[in-house]
This record gives C-alpha cells, structure tokens and sequence, in this order.
C-alpha cells in the first residue's frame, strides 16, 4: 500500500506546492505593487511640497519688498518734513525722535521674516552674555530697570555685548534694556542709539577692560557701591 500511495502523495504534494508558491506569490506581488505605489505617491507629495513651500518663499520675498520700499521713500521725505516743523507749541526733536523710534520698532519686527526666525534666533544666540564685574568684585545688575551693584551671579547681573558699529558696542540686560550714558547718569535707554554706544578697551590685568561711554567717560564706581562717569 505504502508504494502505492507514494507517486500519487508526490503527485498532490506537487499540485499543492505549486499551488501555494503561485498563492504566496501573488500576495507578494500586490505587497510590492503597493510598496511601488507608496513611493510615487510620496515623490508626487514631495514635489507638491516643494512647489508650494517655492510659492510661499516667492510671495514673502515679494511682500518684504513692498514693506521694505515703502519705508525707503518715506525715509526720502518724511525726515525734511519734520525739520521743517515752526510750531512753537511743538517740539520738531520729539517728533522726529517719536518718528525713528516708530521706523525701528518696524524694522526690528520685520528682521525675522526677512532673515527668517532661525537666522535671527541663531544670531541672537552668538551674542556673549558676560557678567560685568567691579574691582569690588561685584556685578553690573538690572534691578528691574535700574543700574546696580550686586554679589550674585544670577540672570540680573547678565548682560549681552553686541556689535554697534565703528568698534562700539551694545550692552544689554538680560531684561532686554541698553546701557547707556545720560548726560553722566548711567541709566538705560533705547536700542540703537548713540547714547547706548559703548567702547571697551584693554586695561591691565587678565580679563579687565575699560568702558568708555559715548562723551568718553570711563563707567566705574565708588566704595559705597555708587556707578559713576
């Protein structure tokens, strides 16, 4: 019986083999057709992507360029203007002051779709945060608005240097207000202005230098913890 049974079994056997590969390869050829179908419908959405994020740099750089024109022709005329201001009633410095100091507001708030909030954060990010230390061994302080002295090393005592130009510098709290020399009283002031201008230079020492304000004023103090220039 067994040597009967045996070329009908590897007959079936066969059938059923061939049968199964045939099954198995049928469901991997619609698993493959299905991985070929994914990857064209990601190139189309990558494209897709890709064409819109191009519309969308296109329409911000066209808007930049309306904004940033609109202000260039106002800078042509709108500065005569408020020179010509005869009023004895109005104060032609205050305007032009309220005037600039509306036109840097603007600016500052444009920086970011301009250069992109990366660009600007990354800049930001390079700037040195120091503290800055008297002879008394004691730091510079933002107390909410006002110069002090301290002994703590604490986000108050911090201050952020940044490039103003022609080797002066700005020197920021770390609540975001500027140094400045007012008339001989160190107070704060507005961001960009020749009064927040600062210049440090060598002094002897590891790591000492002057600061030198504006009207060529040393920054210093006195033994009662008093800033002076």
């Amino acid at each position: 019986i067994h040597g009967f049974f045996a070329p009908l079994l590897t007959f079936v056997g066969g059938i059923l083999g061939g049968l199964l590969k045939s099954v198995l390869g049928f469901f991997f050829g619609l698993f493959r057709r299905e991985d070929a179908m994914t990857k064209w419908a990601e190139a189309i959405l990558d494209k897709a992507k890709e064409y819109v994020d191009q519309k969308l740099i296109q329409h911000q750089l066209e808007r930049n360029y309306e904004e940033v024109t609109a202000i260039a022709d106002e800078t042509d005329w709108v500065p005569e203007l408020l020179s010509s201001i005869v009023n004895p009633n109005i104060s032609s410095d205050s305007v032009r002051i309220s005037y600039f100091l509306t036109l840097q507001h603007s600016l500052s708030k444009m920086k970011a779709a301009i250069f992109g909030p990366a660009c600007v954060r990354e800049v930001e990010s390079a700037a040195k945060v120091v503290y800055i230390t008297s002879h008394h061994n004691k730091q510079l302080q933002d107390k909410q608005g006002h110069v002090a002295l301290h002994e703590n090393k604490q986000s108050w005592e911090e201050w952020i240097i940044t490039d103003a130009g022609s080797q002066k510098v700005f020197i920021t709290s770390n609540q975001g207000k500027v140094l400045r020399d007012d008339h001989g009283t160190v107070n704060f002031g507005y961001p960009g202005g020749h009064w927040e201008k600062w210049s440090l230079s060598n002094a002897p020492g590891k790591g000492k230098v002057y600061i030198t304000s504006h009207r060529g004023k040393l920054l210093a103090t006195r033994d009662n913890d008093e800033i002076y220039l």
